[in-house]
């Protein structure tokens, strides 16, 4: 990989620059790539837990996504990039049932990479996808442009291949200031279908803003000011108050009297 991933991710000059110079130094060539190795990489490259099937098996919080993304690939859909009969840099045991041994070694039977493979196949389509509105952007140095759409399907799934050196995976994502042309007209072709196909929503969305503003305008010129809320508040509670408030006197009133009756009697009862 760590040849492979520099020329997928468009750095392949990162790791031919030292490989030509040892070649006209008739130095090793091994000692140059483990050096670019180091360099580029890191001396942990190759003992992280991504690598290392016992550690994504039983060691699940070491590094979640290296684990997340080999149960992606071992459940739905991976390019496994396996070793050329000859002339390879990979180990040569490095092959497709290796890659699907690893995946049961690590989710056991959960995981099923034929079959996984299959249906993601049947659910989108395989090489003539079933959606809208989707542009396919290839580059020339990405070996999955021979696993992607190769040319335009319809009006509204749009392919361009960017043929350009240093053009690699998710390349149209990146930093625009340093693009060949070819990525640059593939990024402004990016642009312009995406306004495309947002400008219907886009206007919906500004047409509903419009309306919910227009109700919340209404709704406040219609509402009361706050001390007008205030004294109508007011107004109302003081009237529910108020029977309840004639009650309680006439309640008080009746029982002074009967008070007043039962004082008397006692006191004639006492003088009889």
């Amino acid at each position: 990989d760590a040849a492979a991933m520099a020329v997928q991710y468009g750095t392949k000059d990162k790791l031919c620059g030292p490989m030509l110079a040892a070649v006209k130094a008739n130095v090793s060539l091994t000692h140059a790539f483990a050096n670019y190795t180091l360099v580029k990489y890191g001396h942990a490259f190759g003992f992280g837990c991504f690598y290392d099937t016992g550690c994504l098996k039983s060691n699940v919080d070491r590094w979640p996504e290296g684990r997340s993304w080999r149960w992606q690939k071992c459940s739905q859909l991976a390019y496994f990039q396996v070793a050329p009969h000859a002339g390879s840099l990979r180990s040569s045991i490095v092959n497709l049932d290796y890659h699907e041994q690893q995946c049961f070694d690590i989710f056991g039977d959960a995981v099923d990479p034929s079959a996984g493979v299959a249906d993601n196949i049947q659910r989108y389509g395989g090489d003539k996808p079933k959606g809208h509105n989707i542009f396919y952007a290839n580059a020339g140095d990405d070996p999955w442009q021979r696993a992607s759409v190769t040319s335009t399907l319809s009006l509204d799934q749009p392919f361009y291949l960017a043929k350009c050196d240093l053009c690699g995976h998710c390349g149209d994502l990146g930093d625009g200031s340093v693009d060949p042309a070819p990525r640059k007209y593939q990024k402004e072709l990016i642009r312009e279908y995406i306004a495309k196909w947002v400008a219907p929503w886009t206007a919906k969305a500004a047409a509903d803003a419009k309306v919910n503003a227009a109700a919340v305008t209404v709704v406040h010129n219609n509402a009361p000011v706050v001390g007008e809320s205030l004294n109508q508040a007011s107004n109302v509670s003081f009237l529910v108050l108020l029977p309840i408030l004639c009650l309680f006197l006439a309640f008080k009133a009746i029982m002074h009297v009967d008070l007043v009756r039962d004082a008397a009697a006692t006191v004639r009862t006492s003088l009889l």
